[in-house]
């Protein structure tokens, strides 16, 4: 039977209470989301008093681990009187706000209500882009929440294991929001909103680099400079006094000209090695495909490749013509980016706070700002064991078939949302897939009449953070507003609510997500494209790693990640849109016909006992009205 949507009534005034006690951080917490204005009829007395009917509500905290793992009581929403549990939980704390362009005054300060929680019946009229945003049915937060709840309820109702278990929501002011600004350094060095307000509205950890340091000073006090004088410079003082030295004298017709040869020579030497300037620049310009370009697999959250700055002048790049594999078709015709996209949005920022990760390795590329009182969605969710990610920068390797038994479970979950909710993910990466333990052998399937059997290896894979997800819900169509003109997503798709009239429609691509995660796969396997005879025979061995680059493989059958040299085919948020616009062989369903998941293919007869078997072809479309 299909699940409906209700509320509950909740009564959590003590549930405010713990959590306000728990040193967590939060205050002012409410119950009332404006979405919910989608689904429900609510009044003046019913709006804050009322959550959404999942199987388990939250009803207190047991313990605090930190302020992202407590041990949670549950009570059950479905019977009265069934036991209450106590389980650790994960709670996820999504900014109402952007905190970059919080951080960078981009929204109105001087407004009281700045960092006041949207509040029923409340006007939005005053056009106050802090209002809009947080009142917004698509606030990124929303979007992902309220996923997160459809998930858990396919969990329950249709015995889909893959589903992420939810017990609550609530908005709420954070004394000290964590987001993660490394890509934002530079940015934030410059701006004067920043240093003006830092320490006051917000810290910023190490934040030596923003010291302010003292005017350097030029003056002719009519002294002579000694070299002496200058510590860094005292073996070329020594160099510049050495009496034994001889001047060297060479004149012009000692000098013989330099023949196609030895500049050849010249030319291959400078390949490698340290080759002290001129036009390499002056550093190790060795194989660049490590230090001098950004080869990155962007297998975690801070190698997101769309989540850097892009500035106006790199908009206006969006038609060029740079491929130089041997076609010159890299042109999008897509020029809209450069007419109204507010640029200093168009990326993605990491924040600890984004994912139910409980990875402790400490990241280079984390450089973590603190802001007061920020305005948060707290999602309470079920938590996880680790990422995908961790599993690939463990000690032990994966095998073969471990890997393609995760990537059947991911694809098996992707088949079911897409079927139930119309649903794309948006930015599906190794970090954004974790697992829970399981004593589980196996998992059926049953899926287009065709039963599958697939080892876990003892992790039931789980897709998380909906952030950027699309997805419809009896005739709603949910459009995280990342979309939106000013969203860090803008212009990869062109569809309702956002559409833009003047420019061609273009709708979710479900072979986004299987590309997407490939992108962050692909330097894991593969050592160097560049090496053609060595790529060749990663590709023979590994079929996992094979199907990796199918992923990867645009309309013409190149790789959209990369081009033949090593260089990235597309920069940045580029590739998101030539994702969208150009890869099309990676739906998700279309890959149990090949060999690396048809063989978890298995007759009914094989399967011994009575296995709970998940059947995707009983899955209802949630997407339509009733």
């Amino acid at each position: 039977m299909p699940f409906e949507l209700t509320y509950c009534k909740c009564k959590n005034s003590k549930l405010f209470e713990t959590l306000e006690n728990a040193k967590i951080g939060l205050r002012n917490l409410q119950n009332y989301k404006p979405f919910y204005k989608r689904f429900f009829l609510l009044s003046e007395s019913n709006h804050n008093s009322i959550g959404l009917n999942q199987a388990y509500q939250l009803i207190s905290i047991a313990d605090v681990t930190n302020k992202h793992v407590i041990t949670a009581t549950l009570a059950s929403n479905k019977t009265e009187d069934a036991p209450v549990l106590k389980i650790p939980a994960f709670i996820k704390y999504s900014p109402l706000l952007d905190p970059v362009k919080y951080m960078s005054g981009k929204y109105d300060l001087a407004s009281p209500d700045v960092l006041t929680l949207p509040a029923f019946g409340s006007t939005t009229d005053g056009g106050e882009v802090h209002k809009r945003k947080m009142h917004d049915g698509n606030n990124s937060s929303y979007v992902d929440a309220f996923f997160t709840y459809l998930s858990s309820q396919t969990l329950y109702t249709h015995g889909f294991i893959h589903g992420l278990d939810f017990y609550g929501s609530y908005l709420a002011n954070q004394a000290e929001f964590t987001v993660n600004v490394y890509d934002e350094l530079d940015y934030f060095s410059t701006c004067d909103f920043f240093l003006k307000h830092k320490n006051k509205l917000f810290r910023i950890e190490n934040d030596e680099m923003f010291q302010s340091k003292p005017a350097l000073k030029l003056s002719d006090m009519g002294e002579t400079l000694e070299l002496d004088d200058l510590d860094a410079l005292t073996d070329l003082n020594a160099a510049f006094n050495d009496n034994d030295a001889q001047p060297c004298v060479a004149n012009v017709s000692d000098l013989e000209p330099l023949n196609e040869e030895a500049c050849e020579e010249c030319t291959n030497d400078c390949g490698g090695g340290d080759c002290g300037g001129g036009d390499c620049g002056g550093g190790d310009c060795g194989d660049t495909s490590d230090s001098c370009s950004s080869r990155s697999s962007a297998s975690s959250e801070n190698e997101s490749m769309a989540r850097t700055t892009r500035s106006r002048s790199e908009d206006n790049e969006d038609n060029d013509n740079e491929d130089n594999d041997n076609d010159n078709e890299d042109n999008d015709n897509d020029n809209e980016d450069n007419e109204e996209v507010d640029s200093e949005t168009e990326r993605s920022f990491n924040s600890d706070d984004d994912d139910n990760d409980v990875d402790d390795d400490v990241d280079d590329d984390v450089h973590n700002a603190h802001i007061y009182n920020f305005p948060v969605h707290a999602i309470v969710m079920e938590k996880c064991d680790n990422t995908l990610d961790s599993l690939m920068n463990g000690r032990n390797e994966l095998t073969e078939s471990e890997w393609s038994a995760a990537l059947m479970q991911i694809i098996m979950t992707l088949i079911a949302y897409q079927r139930m909710f119309a649903f794309t993910h948006n930015d599906l990466h190794t970090n954004n897939v974790m697992f829970v333990k399981t004593e589980k052998k196996f998992l059926h399937y049953l899926y287009d009449g065709v039963y599958y059997r697939v080892p876990t290896h003892g992790r039931i894979m789980k897709i998380i953070d909906f952030g950027r997800a699309i997805y419809k819900y009896r005739g709603q169509t949910m459009v995280s507003d990342s979309f939106d003109r000013t969203g860090d997503a803008a212009t990869q798709y062109n569809c309702e609510p956002y559409l833009n009239p003047k420019k061609p429609r273009l709708d979710p691509n479900p072979s986004f997500d299987l590309c997407r995660l490939a992108c962050s796969l692909f330097d894991y396997f593969v050592e160097d494209i560049r090496d053609e005879k060595e790529y060749a025979a990663t590709l023979k061995e590994s079929r996992v790693a094979s199907m990796v680059v199918e992923w990867l493989k645009d309309d013409k059958g190149r790789n959209v990640l990369y081009k033949k040299n090593g260089d990235e085919r597309y920069p940045e948020f580029k590739l998101y849109k030539m994702i969208a616009r150009t890869v099309h062989g990676a739906v998700p369903h279309e890959q149990l016909s090949k060999p690396l998941f048809a063989h978890y293919a298995i007759a009914r007869k094989q399967i011994n006992g009575k296995p709970h078997i998940m059947n995707i072809d009983a899955l209802p479309c949630y997407a339509q009205l009733n």
